[in-house]
Parts: structure tokens; C-alpha cells; sequence
């Protein structure tokens, strides 16, 4: 999320707070006084944060499904990385019919090396099979230079394939749950609670002129939720019994939009 976008939001939505024609006039023409159309002025704040909460939810639909199909992608790459590279052990083995290669006991035993790296990776720590990978990416660079390899094209479309399937798992490694949270605490929109209540009538009135607006509008509400979240934060920390009561009393005005 672009931290320009989210502080010249939040800066907006401060600016807001008092008159806009005075913060505009504050913050583009140094106060001097020019007209401005404060109704326009809000039209364009409205659909800004609309279109920044339709790209913040996009991006959660997108590190949401990352990380439900995080085993199921890096058992993926990782069973092609290994197929391949037992595959090439084996051609190298000289053994294998209708290859006619010369046997290379070095290149069987390296790629069989490679083959067991690949199969004892684990994402549970993140940062240490990040570097494993990397070194393998490495080492697969480097083969390539081999007289062997360089003149096969079959086997240099093997070893590019496994460098690309490698780079998707350190990918998918990176993808940790504490990115949703990292995102929810970015995207907060708990301080323009007030200033929303302003926006009531344009949301209304957009919807009537466009009804293909409320897929924009969705957005914004979800964005919202935050608003009933930061004030519950530490009432549920400390155990309290007006946990139900306040929410109910958040969830009621969140209604009124």
C-alpha cells in the first residue's frame, strides 16, 4: 500500500474536520483566499478513498488466498524441483536408454545432492530457507557453464524451469499470516469516524445515479469495520463485560451509513 496515498488520505480526512474550502485553500493556494467548490472537493476525497479501499481489499482477497494455498503451492514447487533434479541425476548416470550420454559420476552425484537440499526444505523459518534457496538458484547458475550442460538445450530448459519454480517458492515462503495484520494496521480507518458522517448523502446519491457504484461502496464499508474494531481493542484485552454492549452501540451507528 503506498504510504503517499494513506497520509495524503489521512491528511485530507484531518483537513476535513474543519472547513473544507479553508484546509484546501490552506494546503494548494497558501491560503489566499481563491473559491473553490467545496461540494467538488468532497466528490473527489469520496471516490479516492473508495478507490483505495477497493485496492486494499483486492490485496487481502489476494494474500488471503496465498496463504490458504501456501502448503499446497510449496509442495507443488518443491515436487517439480525434486523430479527434476533426480531426473538429470539420472540422465548423467549413463544408464538411462536412448540419452547417449557419457556417464559423469560428478554431475550424477551433484544433481543427487541437489535432489535431497530440495526434498529436506521447510518454510517453517522463513528466513533460513530463503537462503537455502537462494543457494541453490546459485549453484544451478553456475552448472550451466559446464561444457556438458551448455551444449543441451534440453537439460539448460530443465535447470531454467527449476530456477523458476525455486524463485516461486521463496515467494511463497515470504507470504506469513502477520502480512494481513500488517495490512489491517496500514489500511486503518478508525480516524475518520467523524468526518464519514459528511458522506452520507454523496454515498446516497451516487448510488442513485450509478448503481454499479456500490461495488466501490462495499469496499469502503469493509474498510470501515476498522472503525469498530480500535475501540474494542483494549476493552477486549482487559476481560471487560461491556464488550457486547459497546460493539452493539459501534455496530448500530456503522448501520446507519
Amino acid at each position: 500500500l503506498s504510504p503517499v496515498c494513506l497520509g495524503s488520505l489521512r491528511r485530507a480526512a484531518s483537513g476535513l474536520s474543519m472547513n473544507a474550502k479553508q484546509w484546501y485553500q490552506r494546503r494548494v493556494h497558501g491560503g489566499k483566499g481563491e473559491s473553490i467548490d467545496s461540494k467538488s472537493r468532497q466528490q473527489q476525497i469520496l471516490l479516492f478513498i473508495m478507490k483505495i479501499a477497493q485496492y486494499e481489499w483486492k490485496m487481502k482477497e489476494i494474500v488471503g488466498k496465498l496463504l490458504k494455498e501456501k502448503d499446497e503451492r510449496w509442495a507443488y514447487y518443491k515436487r517439480e524441483c525434486h523430479g527434476r533434479m533426480v531426473e538429470l541425476s539420472e540422465y548423467f548416470s549413463g544408464d538411462k536408454p536412448l540419452t547417449r550420454v557419457k556417464k559423469d559420476i560428478a554431475l550424477q552425484k551433484w544433481f543427487q545432492k541437489l535432489a535431497s537440499t530440495i526434498e529436506n526444505l521447510h518454510y517453517q523459518n522463513s528466513t533460513l530457507a530463503g537462503r537455502k534457496i537462494m543457494r541453490l538458484i546459485n549453484a544451478l547458475k553456475d552448472v550451466q557453464d559446464f561444457h556438458q550442460i551448455d551444449e543441451s538445450l534440453q537439460i539448460k530448459q530443465f535447470l531454467g524451469d527449476t530456477k523458476d519454480f525455486l524463485t516461486k517458492m521463496i515467494r511463497t515462503v515470504h507470504v506469513k499470516d502477520d502480512l494481513l495484520a500488517t495490512i489491517n494496521v496500514v489500511s486503518d480507518f478508525s480516524y475518520a469516524w467523524e468526518m464519514m458522517r459528511d458522506y452520507v448523502g454523496l454515498m446516497q446519491s451516487y448510488i442513485k445515479a450509478d448503481p454499479a457504484i456500490v461495488l466501490l461502496l462495499r469496499a469502503t464499508f469493509l474498510k470501515m469495520v476498522s472503525i469498530l474494531d480500535q475501540p474494542l481493542v483494549r476493552i477486549s484485552q482487559c476481560n471487560s463485560p461491556d464488550l457486547v454492549s459497546v460493539s452493539a452501540f459501534y455496530s448500530s451507528e456503522l448501520v446507519k451509513f
